[in-house]
């Protein structure tokens, strides 16, 4: 968002009763230093929820709020986005008119990540504002699990599980027990058990 938009967003917070001056400007503060939407910094921060934001933020910008449990999703806009790109970007495209994509978005002031489903798609693209949670949730329902990610998952793994072999561990083992049989504290240890022997 531009610097006026975020001022008049933030403004817009604390009139809603959602953060207090001092807040707003802590907020302020951390997002100018992470270099991330006022919104995402609010959320991030604990400072409030993402529904109660991003209802707000859908309000301020003017865009609709979509409550994805209870929405019914067009398969025709799902067919417009490969679901590895709907994981990738944390994005669901809800409906298709003409040539209007709508998508449900946490962040649907990211010009980039707007631009960047335009060139995938071909279409002109409409945000929605949704929870990251809502858009993950959706997905998973429509789409089934982000196997790319299991799949990441598993090879790292392997990964390790083959690093870590039994003579490693062997060794491993034997060298503590070396290092403990040296320690001052268990040469005095067993000094006196053998003597009281």
């Amino acid at each position: 968002m531009l610097k006026q938009t975020d001022e008049k967003f933030g403004d817009l917070l604390v009139t809603s009763g959602v953060l207090t001056l001092e807040q707003l400007d802590q907020a302020m503060r951390k997002k100018r230093s992470a270099g991330e939407e006022l919104a995402v910094t609010v959320i991030k921060g604990g400072w409030a929820g993402a529904d109660q934001v991003l209802r707000l933020l859908a309000d301020f910008l003017q865009i609709p709020f979509l409550d994805l449990a209870d929405y019914n999703i067009d398969q025709a806009a799902l067919a417009n986005l490969p679901k590895e790109k709907c994981y990738k970007y944390g994005v669901l495209p809800v409906f298709l008119i003409s040539n209007v994509l709508t998508v449900a978005m946490s962040e649907p002031t990211d010009v980039g990540l707007i631009d960047a489903i335009r060139r995938e798609t071909g279409k002109d693209v409409e945000p929605a504002v949704s929870t990251a949670e809502a858009i993950a949730t959706a997905l998973e329902h429509h789409f089934g699990p982000n196997l790319q990610l299991d799949g990441a998952m598993d090879a790292v793994i392997q990964k390790i599980q083959q690093e870590a072999k039994p003579e490693d561990e062997k060794k491993s083992t034997d060298n503590l027990k070396r290092i403990a049989e040296d320690a001052p504290v268990i040469q005095l240890v067993n000094l006196i058990i053998s003597q009281a022997i």
